[in-house]
């Protein structure tokens, strides 16, 4: 049996040196967090994950500003990608471009779950100019996305200023938090360009992203909820597209009848009505999750279950702008579909329309072009598909 050089020995040495740098507490950088009313990356993961179950990596080259390991949520393996915004401002360096691709290995490999929790920079432009930087940071997002049905779901939290957070474009599910922003740059390179300094928040605060472009799925009012929700997010869906949700029962019994149905329908059609309480009635009990609130908000979308099993919700809004179908509507109904699709859900959805809202200012977004990818989207589906017809369906 061979025995260890004295350089392999202060190679490992090194290594172990660089290890225990990347790990070691950074109080200076924890206090600047939580002045802020922010939680640590460390903290954050915590929250994220089982009790017990992180385990995280680095590859041996030394401090980065991402956090990368693996790690359970309700028993259940998952990767996770946190930025560490004491560590150079959260920005990518040449050093997490290494840990990206190797994660992205990972990804493709083994269709694991990724859950990714912003706070950055963007990337160093030190780094990343004239190099394959931003390639290797967001290639492997989008090629997992493409890559459907060989892949496993992509979760995203935004709690903090976050430029360029490319996963959150590409996500099944994201969240944010009140005190977080989204955007593709800093508003001091957009001064520098224009002469202009835009409002970060107005630029792409949480009420920009859940209200107006339908970027971010749910609002959390804080970081403790925004991982509480990813987590609730995960126990609708299955690991990766291979394999079904996981059979949650809620003790409601599957030949229950709700005599409310009956009356919660006006009997004349142009009356509106709230469909939410439909579809909560339908479902097992407390088991809807709406995506997209705030967004498109005469269509309702989300998960719920059925005798347990997860099942994708598409349901129009008769509250809202009668039920009409505009861009935004088509927006958040096709997003629904694509992951029904991806991960094999059944489809339920509740008809109650007068059709698609065709107004000069939906024809200007594009209208045309929305419906014919929406209808697209929707031939494009073999997931079982149950629609109930709760008044008119026009178009």
């Amino acid at each position: 049996m061979s025995t260890a050089s004295s350089a392999d020995l202060e190679h490992l040495a090194e290594l172990r040196r660089r290890r225990d740098e990347f790990f070691a507490p950074n109080p200076e950088g924890d206090e600047r967090a939580h002045s802020r009313g922010l939680l640590t990356a460390n903290e954050r993961i915590e929250l994220l994950l089982d009790p017990g179950s992180q385990w995280a990596f680095s590859y041996g080259l030394g401090p980065t500003p991402l956090q990368l390991g693996f790690g359970e949520i309700h028993g259940r393996p998952v990767l996770y990608k946190a930025h560490d915004a004491s560590r150079g401002a959260g920005a990518y360096n040449l050093r997490s471009r290494v840990n990206m691709r190797a994660v992205g290995h990972i990804v493709d490999k083994a269709a694991l779950p990724m859950f990714y929790l912003f706070q950055g920079a963007g990337g160093q432009i030190e780094d990343h100019v004239m190099s394959s930087g931003f390639s290797a940071v967001g290639g492997h997002n989008v090629g997992a996305r493409s890559s459907v049905p060989r892949r496993g779901g992509v979760f995203t939290a935004i709690l903090g200023n976050s430029f360029a957070p490319w996963a959150a474009s590409v996500a099944d599910f994201s969240v944010m938090t009140p005190r977080a922003t989204a955007t593709f740059v800093s508003p001091y390179i957009i001064e520098f360009a224009t002469g202009k300094r835009p409002d970060l928040y107005e630029m792409g605060g949480v009420d920009v992203h859940t209200k107006m472009t339908g970027q971010i799925c749910r609002r959390a009012e804080d970081e403790a909820e925004a991982m509480e929700t990813l987590r609730t997010c995960f126990s609708y869906l299955p690991g990766h597209a291979f394999e079904s949700a996981p059979r949650i029962m809620s003790g409601d019994p599957r030949d229950r009848c709700d005599e409310e149905l009956r009356s919660l329908v006006p009997k004349y059609p142009n009356r509106p009505y709230e469909v939410r309480k439909i579809i909560e009635r339908v479902v097992d009990r407390d088991s809807f999750f709406e995506w997209q609130p705030e967004f498109g908000m005469n269509m309702v979308t989300g998960f719920a279950r059925l005798d347990g099993h997860t099942v994708a919700i598409m349901a129009n809004q008769p509250m809202v702008r009668g039920g009409a179908i505009d861009m935004n509507a088509l927006i958040k109904a096709r997003r629904i579909i694509k992951t029904a699709r991806t991960f094999s859900l059944p489809l339920l959805t509740f008809c109650d329309t007068p059709g698609i809202m065709t107004t000069q200012e939906e024809e200007h977004k594009g209208l045309l072009t929305e419906t014919t990818v929406y209808i697209s989207e929707k031939m494009a589906s073999e997931v079982p598909t149950v629609c109930v017809t709760l008044g008119k369906g026009i178009g």
